[in-house]
């Protein structure tokens, strides 16, 4: 995105997660405080503050669940930098992150396979 402040390795702004998630409280309304964006982003407002207090960056494996609790895709988000190599998410060096890949992965996989065995037998 374009008006995305660039972070180092493995972290995002938390400038357009706090957005959405400001217009999401607006439309329920709700009053903006770090409890609103905790409660909203199903984080503690102790984490909250931890994001501020450390120049607004969030650490991708609490983007990536922020943006679930949102019912978005860190791409809509954070758009292609989500991909970037260099953020820690895609280069292979944050083993959890690929450990959570694969189980997705083999999840849509098996269910895949169950979708197209039913499938079949409804053909036959």
């Amino acid at each position: 995105m374009e008006d995305q402040i660039e972070m180092e390795d493995g972290y995002f702004s938390i400038a357009p997660l706090e957005a959405i998630a400001r217009a999401k409280a607006d439309r329920s309304g709700m009053t903006w405080s770090n409890e609103t964006f905790a409660q909203i982003t199903g984080f503690s407002s102790r984490a909250v503050s931890r994001w501020r207090s450390s120049g607004g960056r969030i650490l991708w494996s609490h983007a990536d669940r922020a943006a679930i609790n949102l019912n978005l895709h860190p791409l809509n988000i954070w758009g292609d930098d989500w991909l970037r190599p260099d953020k820690g998410i895609m280069d292979g060096t944050d083993k959890r992150g690929l450990a959570l890949i694969e189980e997705a992965m083999d999840r849509i996989g098996e269910k895949l396979a169950e979708d197209q065995d039913a499938d079949i037998s409804v053909r036959t």
